[in-house]
């Protein structure tokens, strides 16, 4: 924590300068900056991870409450939060042409710097309390089904679909967020903007519970069902420590926000 509030203190110069001819121009307006060809890109890959949750988010989520699966579940949540994450992205990094459809013409690039930094701390912190409460969700689920959990023909069919679901999803999941948190990183150090590479985190951390799921469901298929409640209690505290850090990193005065951004030319929202 205090190494990500240091790292937000010395904004661009951690993640790396902007002077190169290839990134953004400090010197550039936010709204010329997020027509930069690297900014485009970072839409594509912003995309591109917003389908791909989505499509994992739907799986996790129909499988795990319908087999009785916590980390199915918490997979899928986890998902939803990149979907967020992606969308809030694609936002900050909005064309031109959807600023003048949408955005109020009234309003100074301050002013509507300052109403966006709002609602996205807002969101985040909202978020973090949402999966921190999740984790205590989870916690009860998991040991519930390790106490209550009835292991026998009725409930075998839900425990099978539950580990293949599981060993499917998981290593995809594992290769395809491994990736996109080394492309949030690099667009993070490209425009100079932390919040894209803390955006990484979130990436990491959807990696880091497919690898669970894929080793749980190793144990599942071999008949050991109380591998996935286990695996649902490490999701729980890798849940309550994603919240915990999203609370931080956006617990910050809205002004104090805007005069960095604007001050360090990494304005993105």
């Amino acid at each position: 924590a205090a190494m990500a509030m240091a790292m937000r203190e010395l904004g661009p110069e951690v993640l790396g300068s902007a002077s190169d001819a290839s990134r953004p121009d400090p010197c550039l307006d936010r709204w010329s900056r997020a027509e930069h060809p690297i900014s485009r890109k970072f839409r594509l890959l912003c995309v591109a991870t917003a389908f791909c949750s989505t499509v994992l988010m739907f799986v996790a989520l129909v499988h795990g409450i319908g087999d009785g699966a916590v980390s199915l579940v918490g997979v899928g949540i986890e998902a939803a939060v990149d979907v967020l994450v992606s969308l809030l992205f694609l936002w900050r990094y909005r064309p031109q042409t959807v600023r003048r459809r949408l955005d109020d013409p009234t309003l100074s690039d301050e002013q509507l710097l300052y109403k966006e930094v709002s609602v996205e701390q807002c969101t985040q912190v909202c978020m973090g309390f949402l999966m921190m409460g999740m984790s205590g969700l989870f916690v009860f689920k998991a040991c519930y089904k390790l106490r209550f959990w009835n292991h026998d023909e009725t409930t075998l069919p839900f425990d099978i679909d539950a580990a293949s679901i599981s060993s499917q999803i998981a290593w995809p999941c594992v290769g395809v967020y491994t990736i996109s948190t080394g492309l949030r990183l690099h667009f993070g150090r490209e425009l100079g903007d932390f919040q894209v590479a803390q955006g990484a985190l979130v990436s990491l951390f959807l990696a880091v519970m497919g690898a669970i799921a894929g080793y749980a469901s190793v144990f599942e298929i071999k008949g050991d069902w109380k591998a996935e409640p286990l695996a649902g209690l490490v999701f729980a505290l890798v849940m309550f420590v994603e919240g915990f850090r999203t609370i931080y990193t956006h617990f910050y005065e809205v002004e104090d926000e805007v005069e960095m951004r604007l001050t360090a030319g990494a304005s993105r929202l």
